[in-house]
C-alpha cells in the first residue's frame, strides 16, 4: 500500500511495470521543469510522460513533490519510508518525474539524498536501485552522493561515448518501424536486438531491457541496476 504524507501526497509509490514490492519515487512532474530540454524522449516518445497523462494522480503527486522539494526528500529519509526502501526487491527512481535541476539543488536536498544513499548502501542494496537521469551533470551530483545512475543518452546514441568515458552506466532508446507493445512487441524489438549485438561486437556489454521486449516485469532482472548499456525498444 502506498504511504503519504498530508501535503506531499503519496510518498513511495508503485507501478504496473515492476515486480511485485517494487518501489517508486518520483521527484516532479515528467516532462516538466526538472526535465532537461536536452533529452531526446522529452517530447517524442517518452513514456514517462504518456502515463503521466493517462493517470492524473501520477501528476498530482509529482506536483507536489516538486513543490516542496525539500521536505519530499527528507521524507524519503523517515524510519517507515527507508524501512520499505532497503527491504523492496526493486527500487525505481523517477519512474515518472526526473531529479531535480541542478541550481535548485538545496544544501537540505543534498543532505537528505546523501542520507538515503548511506542507507541503501548500507543495507546491501544498491544492486537493486534504478536511477535513470538524462544528463551528466545530474549523474556527477547523484554519484557525489553516493548512487550509481545509469545516464540516459535517449535516441542520440553519439552520447554513448562520453557517459561510458566518465565511468557511467548508460541507456539507449532504439526506435523501430513500430512500438513494442501488444503481442508482437518482441518482433518490433528487433532493432534493439541489433544495436546490442552491434555494441557487443565492440566490447561493451549490452543488453535489452525484457520488461519492454518480453513478459519481464521492471527489477525481475535487475540489469537496469548492473549492466554497462541497458537498451530499451521504444514504446
Amino acid at each position: 500500500m502506498n504511504q503519504s504524507n498530508t501535503n506531499l501526497g503519496t510518498v513511495l509509490g508503485t507501478f504496473s511495470k515492476g515486480t511485485p514490492g517494487a518501489v517508486a519515487v518520483n521527484f516532479s512532474i515528467s516532462g516538466g521543469v526538472h526535465c532537461d530540454s536536452s533529452c531526446t524522449l522529452k517530447r517524442t516518445i517518452c513514456y514517462a510522460v504518456t502515463q503521466t497523462a493517462r493517470k492524473p494522480s501520477i501528476r498530482v503527486n509529482g506536483e507536489r513533490h516538486e513543490t516542496h522539494p525539500e521536505s519530499f526528500v527528507e521524507a524519503l529519509t523517515e524510519p517507515q519510508h527507508l524501512e520499505r526502501l532497503t527491504t523492496a526487491p526493486w527500487v525505481r527512481f523517477s519512474a515518472f518525474g526526473a531529479f531535480f535541476r541542478p541550481n535548485t539543488i538545496t544544501p537540505r536536498i543534498a543532505d537528505g539524498m546523501r542520507r538515503l544513499a548511506a542507507a541503501l548502501a548500507a543495507a546491501g542494496r544498491m544492486h537493486v536501485v534504478h536511477f535513470p537521469t538524462e544528463t551528466l551533470a545530474k549523474a556527477r551530483i547523484l554519484r557525489d552522493y553516493g548512487f550509481n545512475p545509469r545516464v540516459s543518452c535517449g535516441t542520440d546514441h553519439a552520447r554513448l561515448a562520453p557517459v561510458l568515458a566518465e565511468g557511467f552506466t548508460a541507456s539507449l532508446v532504439v526506435i523501430g518501424a513500430k512500438r513494442a507493445i501488444g503481442k508482437h512487441k518482441r518482433a518490433h524489438s528487433a532493432p534493439a536486438f541489433a544495436k546490442a549485438r552491434e555494441l557487443r561486437a565492440q566490447g561493451i556489454d549490452a543488453k535489452v531491457c525484457p520488461a519492454i521486449a518480453g513478459n519481464a516485469k521492471c527489477g525481475d532482472c535487475t540489469l537496469c541496476a548492473t549492466v554497462p548499456v541497458v537498451i530499451y525498444p521504444g514504446h
